[in-house]
């Protein structure tokens, strides 16, 4: 039977603290809303003088990353494919040393429910409760041999892969859901457009670019709207935004109302462009960032919710790709947003479009509520067959 050591993971496990050295190229940068599951959305492309001040993680292949948030499972092995990509402050950072662990190992130790458990019970603040590097220091770790610990990585790797084998079906069954539920929204706006007038949204809103902000350690405390908040429901997920100080020479000219119509104007993933969001229920001051165009309607007459459902569906999309020169759309501008078609109905018209395209959202939920109960218990069952095995290993 090996000996096991403690460890501390701050002073043991190549900790790295925040900082980028010079760099004259441009970096692609990630926050953690960047991370979707296996999802990777860089929130956009610096050099080193005009990167977000949380944009002071520089990585490497090998490196191990965990989100500070409490509540939060965002642990990442640096790959290639990120190797030289910026990170935020947002994350905790290790570069293993050789000679005590293999960084797969340690990913699979950051990930477990023992330390996703212990790293919440330290997490601490006023606003967005995380944990800090003197807690982090109080967290240790039992180490096997090197031997053992390719042992438990290479079972944990068979293992996963025969359950990721249904999860990638579960996952791929609500994909094609969603689009044979988009097909028959597209079919009902089509039905729309045929019958009624139809206006450019250029007529019948305004719109503004986002601006990047500076960030400071002083300032007015502030809500951003950012791309990583853009996700499949309908409504801004207000609470998600990313809370931030401004520098004290930035005035906010424009704040986020409800009623705005949102688009991701520019990511590294193309398939967030153009997507849009109402925003509703808003409770703080917000703005929004750069990588967004608001949308504000001048017509009293009609409904966000309504053109809201237009601007969500293929159609537009469509539109969008073709506006674009095609599928290689890079960026939204004004121009392109503002030749897009919306039907006018009357009110009342408009009121009955609306629960019927919600009707049709709430069954496509209702659906993806179970494939993700199922998707729920088969990372259950990952997170104890991992859990068995590093207890095995520190045994």
């Amino acid at each position: 039977m090996s000996i096991n050591k403690e460890y501390s993971l701050v002073n043991d496990l190549g900790f790295l603290k925040t900082g980028v050295s010079k760099f004259h190229n441009t970096k692609k940068y990630y926050a953690t809303g960047s991370i979707k599951g296996e999802t990777f959305s860089p929130e956009g492309e610096y050099n080193y003088d005009n990167r977000p001040s949380r944009a002071n993680r520089d990585v490497k292949e090998g490196d191990v990353l965990q989100a500070r948030m409490m509540n939060t499972n965002k642990v990442i092995l640096i790959d290639k494919k990120l190797d030289g990509s910026l990170f935020s402050t947002g994350f905790f950072q290790f570069r293993p040393p050789k000679e005590l662990v293999i960084p797969k190992f340690l990913y699979y130790f950051l990930s477990s429910k023992f330390f996703l458990d212990k790293k919440n019970s330290l997490c601490g603040g006023a606003t967005q409760k995380a944990i800090n590097d003197a807690n982090l220091k109080k967290i240790k770790i039992f180490l096997p041999s090197l031997p053992e610990q390719q042992r438990i990585v290479a079972k944990l790797d068979t293992v996963f892969a025969e359950i990721d084998k249904p999860i990638a079906t579960t996952e791929k069954n609500t994909v094609n859901l969603k689009l044979a539920l988009g097909e028959i929204i597209s079919k009902k706006i089509k039905e729309i457009s045929l019958k009624a007038e139809m206006k450019n949204l250029g007529d019948i809103a305004e719109f503004k670019n986002g601006i990047n902000f500076r960030k400071s350690l002083n300032g007015t405390p502030v809500k951003i709207l950012g791309v990583g908040d853009f996700q499949s429901n309908f409504y801004a997920p207000c609470d998600c935004f990313e809370t931030v100080l401004l520098d004290g020479d930035i005035r906010i000219d424009d704040e986020i109302m409800d009623g705005d119509i949102v688009f991701v104007r520019s990511n590294g993933n193309k398939e967030l462009i153009g997507r849009s969001m109402l925003v509703r229920n808003l409770q703080h001051k917000t703005t929004f960032s750069g990588f967004t165009i608001r949308a504000r309607l001048n017509n009293k007459e009609l409904l966000p919710e309504f053109v809201t459902h237009i601007l969500k569906s293929e159609n537009v999309r469509r539109q969008l790709i073709e506006g674009g020169n095609g599928l290689n759309i890079s960026s939204l501008n004004q121009n392109l947003l503002s030749v897009i078609e919306i039907p006018i109905l009357d009110l009342r018209e408009q009121q009955d479009w609306v629960r019927i395209f919600e009707k049709i959202e709430d069954s496509r939920d209702n659906l993806k509520s179970i494939s993700f109960k199922k998707l729920q218990n088969l990372e259950a069952l990952k997170s104890a067959i991992l859990t068995q095995e590093l207890q095995s290993g520190a045994a």
